[in-house]
């Protein structure tokens, strides 16, 4: 088998439904070309279409519950306290692992959830979950040194940093994050050897979030907005073809995205629901609560007024010195610790997570449980399971509600147990849950969220639809293929580069998409048992600090992720 690269090259959230009708009218010429001499089609992603699930699945090729990471956050073990997660919490080998067992160097920027760094054979700057910009984001630790002194800077997070506004955004606010992403991948293709690469624009997926509405000629923020996304493809276009300029005949280029993306109808406040339907009960809702729901509702809007105040006109140098006493309101803030609101010994169910995830309160699992297992627990999902299909839309009077999973049905593995006990599916994913855990919500359905901190709306949100599109020797030329998942993807990439797939992968290697008569067509595909390392490499579990949280929180807060 003649030598073989790869350049792997994900944009976050992007969709055949923008990119189709743009490399046909000419606007995306880079990728048009790579339609042309490769092969393209939806790349379904993972219930939930959620960044933290999602690069997880791709890079360990299996579902949820066997690498163990679902959401941004998760309750503390024995509590019903949040603590927010990274990389670390991910078990199981990658395929960058996997390949660099074998002998092929990898080269690893910017993929989100591989903080703390894997030690891979080759280097690894992780992504937007590294807390800080420091010599942990890297392995090795020298890498991101020298990115920092020979290209100036590393941008690892959002494209809008809490504290921004409408008024002071300009579309080339987007293009030093794009270029410097070119640069520093062009940067260390050049200085290291490499058979895999790969790196991430996140562009698409923040500007998706924010100015969906203003492209369609509907949002609340103008014309002067209505071509962000596109300008936003179009370098991003550019950047892959810069790209490719570094790479020879013999490699194979694959362009995927997590999840796809498209309008948001309206926010759902799950707990809401709850509530008003009776599982769920808060403290304050007794005879003499309501001068302590005031109280607590005060709180609320003083901690995040000043959280506001402080992000928008505050000098970084004060910012610095507030942040652990910020830090620390947040930590005890009621929509972050479930405990200071809900009445345990009264709730059957929960919500908490993005989009829509249901915990019941189980006895004998939960600290506080108070569901019997059994027939009892049974019942509960049926009841529950029945009025969210009832659930409409208020305005059109259709359903809100596709379907509700039970984790059983979607996830299998040593940590299914971790999941939500139902798995809401919102009717094309164009509803979002708003995370809240506060009894003064007044109504259970929102038209959009307006950021803490930020004057940006959230009306774009994740569809269930990615990207997948490959080109280069042995694959097939201009041809659509069938949607295929984002789990194949790993055994996929095993299988150009000559290796076996491990047998607990859950994806399967996309052998339609090889020329016939290729190589890659005609070998079989080769399988192993697991590696008896496959326990997420050396790292140890890296739990966030307090200030890390808060980092965490901001930068997920400024993307409408969480509330």
């Amino acid at each position: 088998m003649e030598n073989r690269k790869i350049l792997i090259i994900g944009l976050d959230g992007a969709t055949l439904d923008l990119i189709l009708p743009w490399a046909r009218e000419g606007k995306l010429p880079t990728l048009a070309n790579l339609m042309d001499r490769g092969v393209w089609g939806n790349l379904r992603s993972t219930i939930h279409a959620l960044t933290p699930q999602a690069w997880s699945s791709f890079m360990t090729g299996k579902n949820a519950g066997k690498h163990g990471v679902f959401d941004f956050t998760e309750l503390k073990p024995g509590t019903y306290e949040i603590q927010f997660i990274n990389g670390s919490h991910r078990q199981g080998e990658s395929f960058f692992q996997i390949l660099g067992r074998a002998g092929f160097p990898v080269g690893v920027v910017n993929v989100p959830f591989t903080y703390p760094p894997e030690r891979v054979n080759g280097f690894m700057i992780a992504g937007f979950d590294a807390p800080s910009l420091d010599d942990t984001i890297s392995w090795p630790p020298e890498v991101i040194r020298e990115v920092m002194q020979e290209i100036g800077a590393y941008y690892h997070r959002g494209t809008f940093p809490l504290g921004t506004t409408p008024g002071t955004f300009k579309v080339t606010n987007i293009d030093p994050v794009i270029q410097n992403r070119t640069a520093v991948a062009t940067y260390l293709m050049r200085k290291y050897p490499w058979d895999v690469f790969m790196t991430v624009f996140n562009e698409t997926d923040h500007v998706q979030h924010f100015f969906w509405k203003e492209m369609e000629g509907k949002g609340p923020l103008g014309d002067r907005f209505k071509d962000v996304i596109l300008h936003t493809y179009q370098k991003i276009d550019e950047a892959v073809g810069a790209l490719l300029t570094h790479v020879g005949k013999d490699c194979t280029v694959l362009i995927m995205s997590d999840h796809g993306a498209g309008p948001l109808r309206k926010t759902v406040c799950l707990n809401r629901w709850l509530r008003d339907m009776g599982y769920l009960k808060y403290k304050s809702e007794g005879a003499e609560g309501g001068r302590e729901r005031g109280l607590k509702e005060l709180r609320y809007r003083l901690v995040r007024g000043l959280r506001r105040a402080s992000k928008r006109y505050l000098p970084n140098s004060v910012k610095a010195r507030l942040r652990p006493m910020v830090s620390d309101l947040v930590e005890k803030r009621d929509t972050y610790l479930l405990s200071n609101q809900v009445d345990w010994s009264q709730t059957r169910a929960y919500a908490f997570g993005i989009y829509g995830n249901i915990y019941l309160n189980i006895q004998g699992r939960d600290r506080e449980g108070i569901v019997a297992p059994g027939d009892e627990q049974e019942a509960l999902v049926r009841e529950i399971t029945g009025k969210l299909m009832e659930l409409k839309d208020p305005e059109t009077g259709e359903p809100v509600v596709e379907r509700v999973y039970r984790r059983e049905e979607l996830y299998s593995g040593p940590h299914t147990s971790k999941a939500a006990d139902l798995i809401v599916m919102f009717e094309d994913y164009a509803y979002f849950t708003e995370q809240s855990f506060r009894d003064s919500e007044s109504s259970l359905f929102g038209d959009m969220l307006i950021q803490d901190c930020s004057d940006y709306p959230l009306t774009g949100i994740h569809r269930l639809e990615g990207l997948f599109m490959a080109a280069g020797p042995g694959i097939k030329r201009g041809l659509r293929i069938p949607e295929a998942s984002l789990l194949d993807l790993a055994p996929t990439i095993l299988h150009i580069m000559g290796l076996p797939v491990p047998e607990d992968m859950d994806g399967s290697v996309l052998r339609s998409i090889f020329e016939e008569g290729s190589d890659l067509e005609r070998r079989p595909v080769m399988y192993e048992k697991p590696s008896a390392t496959d326990d997420g490499d050396d790292r140890s579990l890296r739990p966030y600090s307090e200030e890390e949280s808060q980092e965490m929180y901001d930068h997920l807060k400024g993307l409408g992720y969480v509330s």
